[in-house]
This record gives C-alpha cells, structure tokens and sequence, in this order.
C-alpha cells in the first residue's frame, strides 16, 4: 500500500501535465471578450482540472465542493471580476484586462492544482481540503504560476510557428484550398 507522498513517478507527471494543459486552458478561457462570461470559463476549466485529477488519484470528486475549493483557494475574486469587468472599457479596457486576466487565471490555475495534487498526496480528499493550511503555498505556486505560464505560452508560440510557416500565403482559409 502506498503512503503519502509516495506515488508513482508516472502518476505524478500525468498530475503535472493535467495541471499545464488546464492552467493553457484557462489563459485561453480568459481572453474571452465577454466580461464574467470569460470568469464562467476559467472557473470550468479549473473544476475540470480538480475532477481530472481527483480521477487519476481515485479521490471521490464533488461539483459543489469543487466550487467552494476553488472560489476558497482563489479568492482574489474581486480582482478577477476586476480584470473581467475592465475588458467592458472599449478597446483600451479589453487589451489591459485582458492581459491581467490571462496572467492571473494561468497562475491561480497553476497554483490550484499544485495545491490539490500535494493534499491528496498526503492523504487527504476534496471534502477535506482546508485552504488555510495552504495559503502559503498557493502564494508560492502562484508565484512559480505566473513563470511556467510564461514559458509555456512561448514554447507553444515556437511550436506553432513552423506550422504556420507552412501554410501558403495565398491560402482561403473557407476552402482550405489556393485560390485560382
């Protein structure tokens, strides 16, 4: 039987990669030009991520205590709704809170799941999750959040531009074909 923090190297990696492709999600989510509509995104993304790895841990998972985890751990709402409020300012108000948007769901989704995989690491389950134990190392995973955001975003920047350098430049992206 396995003891806390004693997982399967593997199981850990696939717990670090549901982490980065949800925290990618959730910068995505973000740029959703719809004020709070883009918030309703990000907070999907995140209970997405905490159902996923509660799967690949075999912890029992709850929609409503995922919700109360998140909006807990998260709690800088006020500066979300924010950044997602900003974005209603024509043009200028869209590009600024766009951006702080991007950072802030990339990095508070970040931390969440660092947060969630080092509880249920140790023994614990959503249901007892209590996120005064871990304000400190949210802060600290958010911080760490906000660089692995960064760099993620620019390795799939490089990854994309060697495809994009194949497509033709007299390319209609309705047909998919050159036009004649």
């Amino acid at each position: 039987m396995e003891t806390p923090n004693q997982h399967d190297p593997r199981q850990l990696q696939a717990a670090n990669d549901i982490i980065q492709r949800h925290t990618l999600y959730a910068m995505g989510g973000s740029i959703i030009p719809i004020p709070l509509l883009d918030l309703a995104a990000v907070t999907a993304i995140q209970l997405d991520m905490v159902k996923t790895l509660s799967n690949l841990f075999g912890v029992d998972y709850s929609e409503n205590s995922g919700k109360a985890v998140i909006a807990s751990l998260t709690g800088s709402l006020f500066a979300r709704v924010g950044a997602s409020l900003l974005k209603a300012i024509p043009v200028f108000g869209s590009i600024l809170g766009g951006i702080s948007l991007v950072a802030l769901s990339g990095a508070a989704t970040y931390a969440l799941g660092q947060v969630y995989v080092r509880h249920v690491t140790e023994g614990g389950s959503l249901f007892d999750l209590n996120p005064d134990d871990y304000r400190d190392f949210f802060k600290q995973s958010y911080e760490q959040g906000k660089e692995q955001a960064e760099q993620w975003k620019k390795d799939a920047e490089q990854s994309a531009k060697p495809a994009a350098r194949d497509i033709p430049v007299d390319f209609d992206p309705e047909t998919g074909e050159k036009p004649v």
